[in-house]
């Protein structure tokens, strides 16, 4: 007990330091210097307005390594729906990137590198006149969505499906760690939502800081705890009742689902991999299988459900759905020590050759957490990196 504490308190320390330097810089970038609403670059595709739009799409981007081909997929699928796409670089693009990009969507802003996705989003629904008498009048759907996930060229399936949801608020993932949240990477709202006084105001007041611990804590958790406390809850397309459909339905091979288990050795469906093992080795159907067996199986199922609920789900069971879901792939599963480089490009589908190149060099430009230095280590740890 005593060690865990002292550890608790050594961790601490440096954790608050870096905060604190961090949100000094925040208060200087966005306060003092108002970087956050800096263009350096605006073009617009000729004879393209969002004012006649009934679909709206803000998308976050910041390329790096190799997300080009994965960001693309995002805007095809996007497009494809006909959705109006302003895509908002949180970095300079060249003039190939800007030429490719804008023959698919409809207006690109260069923005200041501050204030991560929900930077770009609160910056998007300024220029589409959220804070000055509200969206378009012919709008009917607004999506918010990032590049932080390798996107699979069948995307347009998943955006319709949610489409399909009976609710105005519609979140791709969720996550219950330490505080509930609909995740960032992609959302989906309604006019029941986007006109409501409650929307504006928290977009109106968030402050567009870089910090990834205010960007979850008070972009996606405030995000979402403003639109409970105003009785609005998300419907999921990649909830843990989804995770346990998709297995049961696809009859997978238990050994084909424990190479989809992350490679770290501290995940709780690990006791069970004997019993999956020894299925796989007897080869036994659903039907045939003993009720020993049968009982590892659905302990097996319902660990997998306890364990999307109580991490990220876009990490330890991400690889599950894509494979048997269509889900797209989290860019930092191998950052964060969840997956090896290998797994992921061994196991991963739903991507051609092309893709699965542009994958292994965004993974490696990404790097491992075995290759951070012990303080960047103890940050990625605690959240900050």
């Amino acid at each position: 007990m005593m060690p865990n504490i002292v550890w608790q308190i050594i961790s601490f320390l440096p954790c608050l330091a870096y905060d604190l330097l961090e949100w000094l810089r925040d208060l200087f970038l966005v306060r003092v210097l108002g970087r956050h609403r800096i263009v350096t670059h605006d073009v617009t595709r000729e004879g393209c307005n969002f004012d006649g739009a009934t679909h709206i799409a803000i998308v976050a981007v910041r390329p790096a390594g190799g997300s080009d081909l994965f960001t693309l997929n995002l805007i095809n699928a996007l497009a494809e729906q006909g959705f109006y796409i302003l895509l908002m670089s949180n970095a300079p693009l060249s003039e190939g990137q800007r030429n490719v990009l804008l023959s698919r969507c409809h207006r690109i802003i260069e923005r200041a590198p501050v204030g991560r996705d929900f930077g770009c989003y609160q910056a998007g629904l300024r220029t589409l006149g959220l804070f000055n008498g509200g969206l378009p009048a012919a709008c009917e759907c607004l999506v918010l969505a990032n590049d932080s996930m390798f996107y699979r060229s069948d995307l347009s399936d998943i955006i319709s499906e949610m489409m399909q949801f009976d609710n105005p608020w519609v979140a791709m993932f969720e996550n219950f760690e330490q505080a509930y949240h609909a995740q960032s990477f992609f959302l989906m709202f309604y006019p029941q939502i986007f006109r409501s006084p409650v929307f504006g105001r928290f977009w109106r007041k968030y402050k567009p800081y870089s910090s990834r611990k205010h960007t979850i804590r008070k972009g996606e958790v405030g995000l979402t705890r403003t639109l409970r406390k105003a009785r609005f809850v998300p419907s999921v397309c990649f909830s843990s009742t989804r995770i346990r459909q998709v297995i049961e339905a696809a009859q997978a091979d238990p050994l084909e689902i424990c190479n989809l288990l992350p490679y770290c050795s501290d995940m709780s469906w690990r006791e069970w991999a004997e019993e999956l093992l020894e299925m796989a080795k007897h080869g036994l159907s659903i039907e045939e299988r003993s009720p020993t067996l049968l009982f590892a199986w659905q302990n097996f199922l319902r660990t997998i459900a306890h364990v999307s609920e109580s991490a990220n789900p876009t990490h330890v069971v991400g690889l599950i759905l894509n494979c048997m879901a269509k889900a797209p792939l989290k860019r930092d599963v191998c950052y964060r020590n969840i997956f090896t480089i290998n797994q992921v490009l061994g196991y991963a589908t739903g991507f051609d050759a092309r893709e699965l190149g542009a994958m292994e060099v965004d993974l490696r430009s990404k790097g491992l957490f075995v290759s951070l230095s012990f303080p960047k280590k103890l940050l990625c740890v605690r959240g900050r990196i």
